[in-house]
């Protein structure tokens, strides 16, 4: 790499620092870079330094919640590490403290935290997509096939058409990478 090219990367990157980025570096260039060689560094590159060893650590986008609100689904609510009620997400706000509001009768309550429920089936009678991008699943379709690959939500078709491949239930499996929960994008993310 030239000195100029060299120097236009490095002014690019701490930039990127500057703005709130997270160095991590590698040590060696295997066959094939995994994730786990990556590390958070404390020091940073320099003239001398080879690029391919270094990166801004890639930002996680934070999942849509406002998608549960139309979809009905049961979600999860609960405060920090506090017990979990099931209930509808029948609102966001735009507070940290009580964002994800549970129906509750004819008024709602406020929560601090809010996914859909997980390690549960739930009954698919069609319609648009019931979860937001970034949210893995497993789906059972009319024609009796399980997919337990683990598929992104936004993969599949939602709507039915009265054949097979119809999707008539699903459990959320997690969060596919480069995702994270609104409430975790601050502690994962400095920029934000």
């Amino acid at each position: 790499m030239k000195t100029q090219d060299k120097a236009k990367w490095l002014a690019d990157y701490w930039l990127q620092v500057a703005d709130g980025g997270v160095m991590q570096s590698h040590q060696y260039i295997p066959a094939k870079i995994t994730e786990l060689d990556w590390h958070d560094s404390s020091d940073g590159p320099n003239m001398l330094s080879n690029p391919e060893h270094w990166r801004i650590k890639p930002r996680l986008i934070p999942v849509d919640m406002s998608v549960l609100v139309d979809s009905g689904i049961d979600c999860e609510f609960y405060h920090g590490d506090s017990e979990r009620v099931i209930g509808k997400l029948c609102g966001v706000g735009d507070t940290y403290d009580g964002i994800y509001r549970r129906s509750l009768g004819r008024g709602c309550v406020a929560h601090s935290h809010c996914q859909p429920r997980m390690n549960h089936v739930h009954v698919w009678l069609g319609g648009d997509r019931p979860l937001p991008d970034g949210v893995m699943v497993k789906v059972w379709t009319r024609g009796g096939g399980g997919d337990s690959g683990g598929g992104q939500c936004s993969a599949r078709t939602w709507h039915h058409s009265n054949n097979v491949g119809d999707i008539v239930a699903f459990e959320v499996l997690g969060l596919a990478p480069g995702y994270c929960w609104p409430w975790e994008q601050s502690s994962t993310d400095p920029r934000t």
